[in-house]
């Protein structure tokens, strides 16, 4: 199986350095990236039509990640839902909805935020008819908060809890964390943290991307690898 290599960042790609855009900066101190991560939802770090083309005329496809969600508004299933209307309204306003092909939207959950499992739960259920957006979770798989609570969700009231609306959410990780060197850019084996309840075998669900290095590049970007499956559903 060969990953795709490719960063994430706040900043658009088409916003120039010293005359240079970002995505030529990243180029030619690292390399082309084959995806290129970035935001819909917030009040920051917002995606536009503009830079979809500018991506997009440069033969690299868009990681969609959705960070208006709030940690005070991660308790009921309600509001897991509100979020996902609101994501998939989004992303049918930028045309990713029409994109001929299913694209995941992963759900900015930082590490010190606590979900529960219902709020989990109402995210996930929210994408079950949606026929051409799935749903995913940027987390730590590390730690307690996110496990917690991924792994109850995905169990409850399932009689096969990797067949729930939440089993099938695509996960993307921020652990463990790889020091890039000049020869190495990413790491050659796949070894992300899995959640206590995931299974290994799984190349369909579960853990797709690993975030493996943050602030990189003079803080810029963060480096990713992500598997087959879901670069076929980047945007």
């Amino acid at each position: 199986m060969t990953n795709h290599w490719g960063i994430d960042t706040c900043e658009r790609s088409d916003f120039k350095i010293a005359g240079k855009t970002i995505l030529e900066y990243v180029t030619e101190n690292l390399k082309k990236p084959e995806f290129w991560g970035r935001y819909i939802g917030g009040n920051t770090c917002k995606l536009t039509i503009e830079e979809i083309n500018y991506l997009h005329n440069n033969d690299i496809k868009i990681m969609v990640i959705y960070n208006g969600a709030s940690p005070s508004r991660m308790l009921t299933e309600q509001q897991g839902i509100d979020d996902a209307i609101k994501a998939k309204s989004i992303a049918a306003s930028l045309g990713i909805s029409s994109a001929g092909h299913e694209v995941i939207i992963y759900l900015d959950i930082e590490a010190d935020w606590e979900p529960t499992y219902l709020y989990l739960q109402g995210w996930s259920k929210t994408f079950t008819n949606s026929e051409s957006l799935l749903p995913g979770f940027y987390c730590n798989t590390k730690i307690p908060n996110f496990d917690k609570a991924f792994c109850l969700a995905k169990a409850d009231g399932s009689e096969n809890p990797d067949d729930s609306a939440v089993g099938k959410t695509i996960l993307y990780t921020t652990q463990p964390q790889w020091n890039p060197t000049e020869v190495k850019i990413a790491p050659e084996e796949w070894t992300p943290v899995l959640p206590t309840c995931t299974n290994e075998s799984s190349l369909d669900r579960g853990v797709q991307v690993w975030q493996y290095k943050i602030k990189y590049l003079n803080e810029l970007i963060d480096l990713d690898l992500m598997t087959p499956f879901a670069f076929e559903r980047t945007f």
